[in-house]
């Protein structure tokens, strides 16, 4: 039980994406003279992935449907935030308060307070 949370299996975009993306950087790449930004790539492949006829998308679809059943049978367990993180997320929900104090209720408790020291010089 103490084992890594597994990933999410890539869908089928995804499993089509890391397969042509270096192939696209370079066909980019050798079309504009420079290095494409991850977002024009991303954008390239997009827009391959929706006009790819059905029946190559097929491949990927069933692809990604045998990664997502070994995935669940596998019993893995979905990744959980990290113990800092959940700690971080108690140490905020303690501190901050329900509903913000209002200008006049901090006023009154400054007020208290330097009446408090007073009396006691």
């Amino acid at each position: 039980s103490d084992a890594a949370p597994a990933r999410k299996p890539l869908n089928a975009y995804f499993l089509y994406a890391s397969k042509v993306r270096a192939s696209v950087t370079e066909e980019l790449k050798t079309a504009s003279g420079k290095v494409p930004l991850l977002g024009e790539v991303q954008k390239a492949i997009g827009k391959k992935w929706q006009e790819m006829p059905a029946e190559e998308k097929a491949e990927y679809e069933a692809q990604a449907r045998k990664e997502k059943e070994r995935f669940e049978a596998s019993g893995a367990r979905k990744p959980e935030a990290s113990e800092r993180l959940q700690e971080l997320r108690k140490l905020h929900a303690e501190q901050v308060p329900e509903v913000p104090a209002a200008a006049c209720d901090l006023f009154a408790a400054d007020s208290a307070e330097r009446a408090r020291v007073q009396e006691e010089l």
